[in-house]
């Protein structure tokens, strides 16, 4: 179908103005003209244009699928793998730039302020330092810190200090025994001559003597 211009219309002679309307300048000449500023068909895209023309380089793609992938989390919540976990819970680190666990020892981890704390000791250990990072540190069966922290048992006479279940008690010397069951004075009776507690505490001699843990009689 022709098209008729204005000129046409003037003087009774038809114009086709196809070629006119539709034609685009080849691609070289459109750079061209971009070059000296001259206006060019807005249809044909510029390869300099960072929005069309400028292919995605790898961070623009590794940017997206992080962004795609990681959940969008609540307040008070953070993102570790693929699921949103509370920034009270120890098991994660409490602190919003960390998933690692807050791991005390023996001891229970606890979040203060979003940092790893030290909740209750382990039984049998205390936190005898004051020092959360190292956690419950001390044991307390031992004779220094016997039942609890500082609780020293003191070394009786013919024995070694010793803590048991928590008490302070004693483990005499050979030869020795706590026949009165008084820790305060330590392994008092003399097992190898002790007539009263001959050999054992308890074990008395009726007649002659108590020789080397032994009751002898002497006629």
């Amino acid at each position: 179908m022709a098209v008729f211009g204005c000129n046409a219309l003037l003087d009774n002679r038809p114009a086709d103005v196809n070629a006119d309307l539709f034609a685009t300048e080849p691609a070289d000449d459109v750079d061209a003209a971009r070059g000296a500023g001259r206006d060019v068909d807005a249809s044909v895209p510029d390869p300099n244009d960072p929005v069309l023309g400028a292919d995605p380089g790898p961070d623009d793609v590794a940017d997206a699928g992080t962004d795609s992938l990681a959940p969008q989390c609540a307040a008070g919540t953070k993102s570790c793998g693929d699921a949103c976990v509370s920034m009270a819970d120890p098991a994660y680190g409490c602190a919003a730039d960390t998933c690692g666990s807050c791991a005390p020892v023996h001891g229970e981890a606890a979040c203060v302020a979003g940092q790893c704390a030290l909740g209750a000791c382990a039984a049998g250990w205390g936190d005898c330092n004051h020092v959360a990072t190292d956690g419950c540190e001390t044991d307390l069966s031992s004779p220094a810190s016997c039942g609890a922290c500082g609780m020293k048992c003191p070394a009786p006479a013919h024995a070694t200090a010793a803590c048991v279940a928590g008490a302070c008690a004693a483990q005499c010397a050979a030869g020795f025994g706590d026949c009165n069951l008084k820790p305060a004075d330590g392994c008092e009776a003399q097992l190898l001559k002790d007539k009263h507690n001959c050999g054992a505490c308890g074990t008395i001699c009726l007649v002659g003597t108590c020789q080397n843990g032994t009751c002898v009689w002497n006629p």
